[in-house]
């Protein structure tokens, strides 16, 4: 239940659970202006002190909606006598401390993500306000690419009421890909194993846009603006999101958070790879040529399709709770394990798999859906489903036409005849015509590797068969669409 806070010139009125308590202290700033705010919109009340006089007074720091999606922090300033400054101070910590709010976060720092930004936006941005609110902090600035999934390999998760990735989507794969690989090992996962299920998260990661792709902050907050995402961490809002994880030869590659794309995509994102001198710059340059050289790739599709009534979103939150983890190597486990599966195991009775082949371009999927509203594409987190897209052999100016309309979000992206759609919960290609090799391990391995555009990053395909499965409502991420 949230409360409000009336603050007058001479007097304050909190009320709260049906209850109202007054003060006799009230705003001295803004000609005593008269400031109504929900207790859900206060970040923190401070105790100061009248330079020269020993006289002190409340600051009370709160949230407002700027311009679109926006938030910004206000302050008012408080005065009265002490004895009601210390009433107030008490009443509203209490209330605050109610709401499930983090506490500890870790905080992962990419200092070469996008302009190299990353350090200054933690220093005069995101550290000061997560120390007004009193959120103690264990700040890492990574030196290396997979350092967030090492370090989280044996960190006591009981430390902490989240992650925080400061950085771009990559930063924030990372992140996911760490603690859910985490987590899989705690609860004794064959996480190699795509047909598992997979043990959820209860910590939600909130990312911090200081990367060359920021899409998931854009689809989360509706801007990448930077306090605006750090306000929304400390509020503590968050929902659950999907992820997606993609096996080959018997192994994880990777769980994705975003977006997996084989074909075209994966090779703009290794051609991306090759001009990261050129910055964010470079996603808008080198795409231009893949495309001028794109190549078809012959493919098998296996999938079980889902129908719509079988599977619907849930969106809902996970109260706060620590992570019940050990280091992995301190953990022992009976066989029965009880954990919170974030979906069920696969089906792989061979007569409800369907199969699409052809010769494609690409596969896309996106572990956060885009559906139709207002006439554009408007992110939906935490979809029952994954959808598929296939697209086949077209002419040149067709295909740009259908990318130019997806990068503006439009929904008739999708209504061209070499596009095809489907839905499931997981699906698994194969690559009959790609030449392959037999190795010491009598694995087949392709000769030429190909590409997924796996959240931002290029990932290598290496052998002729992968498979994809979704784990739905999987890891909470802060923030709140809409």
């Amino acid at each position: 239940m949230d409360g409000t806070i009336e603050i007058y010139r001479d007097n304050c009125i909190l009320s709260y659970e049906g209850k109202k308590e007054y003060f006799s202290c009230g705003n001295s700033s803004g000609a005593g202006k008269h400031v109504s705010l929900k207790l859900s919109d206060v970040l923190a009340v401070k105790v100061h002190v009248k330079a020269g006089t020993l006289k002190p007074y409340l600051v009370l720091h709160y949230v407002v909606q700027g311009k679109g999606m926006v938030l910004r922090t206000k302050s008012c300033i408080i005065t009265g006598e002490a004895d009601q400054h210390l009433r107030l101070k008490d009443a509203v910590d209490a209330i605050l401390n109610s709401f499930h709010r983090p506490k500890r976060l870790v905080v992962f720092v990419n200092p070469n993500s996008g302009h190299r930004k990353g350090v200054n936006i933690f220093h005069n941005v995101v550290k000061p306000l997560f120390e007004l609110c009193d959120i103690s902090l264990k700040v890492i600035e990574t030196v290396r690419p997979g350092e967030p999934k090492e370090l989280l390999e044996n960190y006591d998760l009981r430390l902490m009421d989240g992650l925080v990735a400061i950085g771009g989507d990559g930063m924030f794969s990372e992140c996911m890909n760490g603690l859910l690989l985490r987590l899989q090992k705690d609860a004794q996962v064959d996480y190699n194993n795509p047909d598992a299920p997979l043990s959820a998260s209860t910590l939600p990661i909130g990312i911090i846009p200081a990367g060359s792709g920021n899409m998931l902050v854009q689809y989360l907050h509706g801007t990448i603006d930077v306090e605006t995402s750090v306000i929304k961490i400390i509020l503590g809002d968050h929902l659950l999101s999907n992820a997606v994880s993609v096996h080959q030869g018997r192994t994880l590659s990777s769980y994705a958070g975003l977006i997996v794309d084989f074909g075209l995509c994966g090779d703009m994102m290794k051609d991306c790879e090759k001009f990261r001198w050129l910055g964010p710059k470079r996603y808008n340059i080198v795409p231009l040529g893949t495309i001028l050289k794109r190549k078809s790739v012959n493919v098998e599709v296996e999938f079980i399709p889902e129908e719509s009534n079988k599977a619907k979103a849930i969106h809902k939150s996970r109260k706060f709770a620590r992570q019940m983890s050990l280091p992995a190597s301190r953990l022992q486990f009976e066989k029965a394990v009880l954990r919170l599966n974030s979906t069920p195991e696969f089906a792989e009775d061979q007569k409800c798999w369907f199969k699409v082949t052809g010769n494609v371009y690409g596969i896309d999927s996106y572990v956060v859906t885009q559906k139709e509203k207002d006439g554009n594409l408007v992110p939906y987190f935490g979809d029952g489903v994954l959808h598929v897209w296939l697209t086949d052999k077209c002419s040149l100016s067709s295909h740009v036409s259908q990318l130019s309309l997806l990068q503006q979000l439009k929904p008739r992206c999708w209504d061209f005849k070499f596009i095809r759609h489907f839905r499931c919960r997981g699906y698994r290609v194969k690559l009959p015509c790609s030449p392959y090799y037999i190795d010491d391990c009598g694995d087949k391995k392709l000769k030429k590797p190909l590409y997924i555009n796996c959240d931002g990053e290029a990932m290598r395909v290496d052998y002729p068969e992968f498979d994809v499965r979704l784990h739905h409502n999987a890891v909470p991420v802060f923030g709140r669409v809409g």
